[in-house]
């Protein structure tokens, strides 16, 4: 006989065969063709509906039961198929079956307990057994009359021994399990401890054998509440190599005692074993491990929800000490909320580095007097430098305070390199310095390579990729950076930079040499306006496609704007043809930027770049600007971040 395989628990169709007509042929065939055949089940332990696990180490029992039937099919001609009933052996594991001969075939497939469910089971209690099916099939079988089902043509059974916090007891609904692409869920009717003392059992029938890759990620996630698939804690372990053997009942033990502090097995936060999150507890159980003057690594290993969740921020308070390294291992944090706390974000004030991760449907709300964002209200500070790399975020951030910075990814950046990051946001502020990656910027901070899209809505100094710096800040550099965004706000508005010079005096510009930069960057607004101009007054601070104001003396290299933008159009009046936009070459200290003079604009100061050919996509600007291929996509339109 030939062994007949199974090696995935998401499909089990190739072993469902129509016996619809099997009675209907009984009736039509004479009774003379009605024979007598004899199953049995191997020596060694099996798995069967009904029966419990004999011993602690020891199998499942595996016997015949009252109504089980037995199919039997050509295998040339699956048409050609007869149903066989028990008629003796009950309770043995050797029994007779009766049922009307197939016709003459080379070989047969004999099939009992045919395409059962595997990927939803349920079981009763803890370490329950009577869900288990026990399913088994032999292929090339030339002589039907006499047969064993042997382990290796069976179903398999996987035990799960757990150790989970005594809280979970009672409360588990369900128990999802995955290990790579194999899936299967358990139910629970009572998850009280019933068995084994703090141990958890699931059992869950399997299809067959199967060959398990060292290196499989293992989740188990206890889930807590059936309407709110969120409510799960989760365990996480890389498997090593193994076999769930067919026709055996394979035991995995797993110690989940600490599963909400974190997914892992023995973290302790170290760069070599970090804290591993698969859960919005796991998520929360950051506060209890993050302590002052210390650095806790963190990595993600599942998408987490965090629905129901006002979540306080990681390190707003004290002495902002509280150093992380957080690794979103490319997965995604949704439903981000955060309401009026101080510093309103994911991580208040980051100190260290987060990479590699989304944020979807965030909604960051404040009035408090602090800078606010998605990421982070603050991106170092000091000497606390911040590194923010591969992030992307969408949602929504909006302050009615009265403080400065308020941005998508970051409020402020106090000491900070923004690399790689993107924000898909709607950002609104009654206040200055407002920015689609951060609202305002410190000195020495570096933002490349990022885009944003979206709206983003302030007061003064807004701008699609920074709102700006102050009089203090130098050495800001935005380089090979776009903006879709719709900027707005009453003055300094640039479809990428706010306001970046040393001195508001109109006087001191010339003078000023503050060596901010921005290079071959593109500003693709669909529109930049002012919202505030009084009919005749252009006393106020320009705006600028690329930067709204800016020193003359900064270095702006190769930028580029969108042709056809809306510009400088107010709520109430259309200021385009006092403020026209045009183009500009570029400039640094030794060659100041040149712009077109406004009777009675003191303050007028716009870079704008250079328009884009007519017909050109952003790719084929980024392109043109030398933006690196390792980094950017540039298949579309619009370029992407590998």
């Amino acid at each position: 006989m030939r062994k007949y395989f199974i090696f995935a628990l998401a499909s089990v169709a190739a072993l469902s065969l129509s016996v619809s007509c099997s009675k209907e042929k009984e009736v039509l065939v004479p009774e003379t063709e009605k024979i007598t055949i004899t199953a049995s089940f191997p020596e060694e332990g099996l798995t069967k509906v009904g029966f419990v696990e004999d011993g602690y180490n020891g199998k499942l029992n595996l016997i015949w039961q009252a109504g089980d039937q037995i199919t039997i099919t050509d295998e040339a001609d699956p048409s050609n198929t007869q149903t066989f009933d028990i008629v003796s052996g009950v309770g043995t594991k050797s029994a007779t079956f009766s049922g009307t001969a197939p016709a003459a075939a080379a070989s047969y497939k004999i099939i009992y307990n045919g395409n059962p469910s595997y990927a939803i089971q349920t079981q009763a209690a803890d370490g329950d057994t009577g869900h288990l099916k026990y399913e088994a099939t032999l292929t090339g079988v030339t002589d039907y009359s006499s047969f064993t089902f042997t382990a290796a043509a069976s179903s398999a059974v996987l035990r799960l021994r757990t150790k989970i916090p005594a809280g979970f007891y009672g409360n588990v609904k369900s128990v999802v399990i995955k290990a790579g692409t194999a899936f299967v869920k358990v139910d629970i009717t009572d998850s009280a401890d019933a068995g084994e003392t703090n141990v958890f059992t699931v059992y869950a029938s399997l299809p067959g054998e199967m060959a398990i890759a060292a290196g499989t990620e293992l989740y188990v996630s206890f889930m807590m509440d059936e309407t709110k698939a969120y409510l799960k804690h989760t365990a996480y372990r890389v498997l090593p190599a193994m076999t769930i053997e067919a026709g055996k009942v394979n035991t995995i033990n797993l110690n989940c005692s600490a599963i909400e502090t974190s997914a892992g097995a023995g973290d302790n936060g170290t760069a070599a074993n970090p804290y591993l999150i698969a859960d919005q507890y796991q998520m929360k159980a950051m506060h209890s491990v993050m302590a002052d003057n210390a650095k806790k690594y963190f990595k993600m290993v599942e998408d987490v929800d965090m629905t129901d969740i006002d979540w306080t921020p990681l390190n707003a308070s004290g002495s902002f000490t509280k150093g992380v390294d957080f690794d979103g291992a490319d997965h995604t944090i949704s439903h981000l909320n955060c309401t009026n706390k101080t510093y309103a974000s994911f991580f208040g004030v980051l100190n260290g580095s987060c990479h590699d991760v989304n944020f979807t449907d965030a909604s960051i709300s404040s009035n408090f007097a602090s800078a606010c964002a998605i990421v982070g209200g603050y991106a170092g500070s000091g000497a606390i430098h911040a590194d923010a790399s591969r992030i992307h975020v969408q949602g929504t951030v909006t302050f009615e305070g009265n403080k400065t910075g308020i941005g998508g990814l970051f409020g402020t950046l106090g000491n900070a390199t923004i690399d790689a990051c993107s924000a898909d946001v709607t950002v609104t502020s009654g206040k200055n310095f407002v920015g689609g990656i951060y609202g305002f910027a410190k000195t020495n901070c570096v933002v490349r390579n990022c885009w944003t899209a979206g709206s983003i809505t302030g007061n003064q100094r807004v701008g699609g990729i920074g709102g700006g710096t102050d009089k203090s800040g130098t050495g800001v550099k935005t380089i090979n950076c776009y903006s879709l965004a719709s900027v707005h706000g009453a003055y300094a508005v640039g479809g990428i930079g706010g306001l970046y010079n040393l001195d508001n005096n109109a006087g001191a510009l010339a003078a000023s040499n503050p060596d901010n930069y921005f290079e071959k960057c593109i500003a693709w607004n669909s529109e930049v306006r002012s919202g505030s101009f009084v009919s005749g007054d252009v006393t106020h601070y320009s705006n600028g496609m690329v930067v709204g104001y800016t020193s003359l003396k900064n270095y702006l290299t190769d930028c580029v704007r969108r042709p056809d933008a809306v510009y400088n159009t107010s709520v109430f009046f259309d200021y385009s043809d006092v403020f026209s936009l045009y183009d500009q070459d570029n400039s640094n200290p030794t060659t100041p930027l040149e712009v077109v003079a406004v009777t009675g604009a003191n303050y007028n100061w716009p870079y704008h770049g250079k328009a884009a050919s007519a017909g050109k996509t952003v790719s084929d600007v980024a392109q043109d600007l030398g933006w690196d291929s390792a980094i950017w996509d540039f298949s579309t339109d619009y370029p992407t971040l590998k």
